[in-house]
């Protein structure tokens, strides 16, 4: 579908001899990978997973520095114990392995979530 976004301008999933489908769950997921693709990434499933295991360290990051910056403190090891659980999430893992886009939409959302805090503690 990302290749068809990015050659063909349509998001719809073509089999040979059948009606085309719409099949997609998160319209930035494919826009991203699509521009990937246009960049000349070919194997996007192994991409799909990196960008995943990326938004996890990006996530982690942010998990790390949202207590002290809600605290106005600076962060200490006690800090670490957020990061270390999204980690472990069983549901964290799969979807990051299996580079679905769930992980790139928390890091989207903890990234509003850091900017909000940003904003308010100014």
């Amino acid at each position: 579908m990302t290749q068809n976004l990015s050659l063909l301008a349509d998001v719809y999933y073509h089999s040979r001899g059948a009606e085309p489908v719409e099949g997609f769950s998160n319209p930035t997921w494919v826009a991203v990978l699509s521009a990937f693709y246009a960049l000349g990434f070919k194997d996007l499933t192994n991409l799909s997973k990196v960008l995943s295991y990326l938004a996890l360290l990006f996530s982690m990051f942010l998990v790390w520095l949202l207590p002290g910056r809600l605290q106005n403190r600076p962060t200490h090891w006690g800090d670490f114990v957020g990061p270390i659980w999204l980690a472990w999430s069983p549901v964290t893992l799969i979807w990051t392995v299996s580079g679905l886009e769930n992980t790139f939409f928390g890091a989207l959302i903890l990234l509003g979530v850091w900017f909000a805090v940003c904003a308010r503690t100014q």
